[in-house]
């Protein structure tokens, strides 16, 4: 099964082996590097590897991993996955250059907030981010998320139940005016 996300400009296609490289760019930007508790580079050898064992060819769609693209776009700006275990997923976003994609994040997390609450049923999401990049702590408490005991040393853990995230404003914004325009679209392989 393949899922697919179109919303305003934007569309956000599962990964597959063609966005390798895309993957490789983005998770290597020296932008998303600098927020990473490993933020050495990663080899692309060891990059080709990892993606054929965690996300290429498995029956379990976890983690969920879309590509986001703007338009017509070749090129992804970012990504958004989630890890679902049971009724609750981790979260993750990640743009290069984010200053450069404000909109495409914005966007894209509420894309994915409402996949994960209204299209897949998960009761609630966390969040795990590095104490220093305070751009992304705040991204996730202005839609509800609130600070829990983190079981990872040096991460702070971030929980955001379902009914808070469909009430808050910042979600509703967003999906009040793109509701009309998204779409889900699943297929097979």
């Amino acid at each position: 099964m393949s899922f697919q996300v179109h919303i305003a400009s934007l569309t956000l296609s599962q990964f597959k082996a063609a966005d390798i490289r895309e993957l490789y760019v983005i998770r290597n930007h020296p932008s998303v590097r600098q927020h990473m508790t490993n933020s050495k580079p990663i080899p692309y050898r060891l990059h080709v590897s990892w993606c054929a064992k965690n996300l290429l060819d498995r029956a379990d769609p976890s983690p969920l991993l879309l590509m986001v693209r703007r338009g017509g776009h070749k090129r992804a700006a970012g990504l958004t996955q989630l890890r679902i275990k049971n009724d609750q997923a981790e979260i993750g976003v990640i743009f290069k250059e984010p200053q450069r994609h404000r909109f495409e994040a914005g966007v894209a997390t509420v894309a994915t907030l409402h996949m994960a609450f209204c299209e897949l049923g998960l009761q609630s999401l966390i969040s795990y981010v590095i104490p220093a990049h305070t751009a992304a702590l705040e991204f996730n408490r202005a839609f509800g998320a609130t600070q829990v005991e983190s079981e990872k040393p040096g991460m702070i853990k971030l929980l955001l139940p379902r009914d808070v995230c469909l009430r808050n404003d910042h979600y509703r914004k967003v999906i009040d005016r793109y509701q009309e325009s998204i779409n889900y679209s699943r297929s097979p392989g």
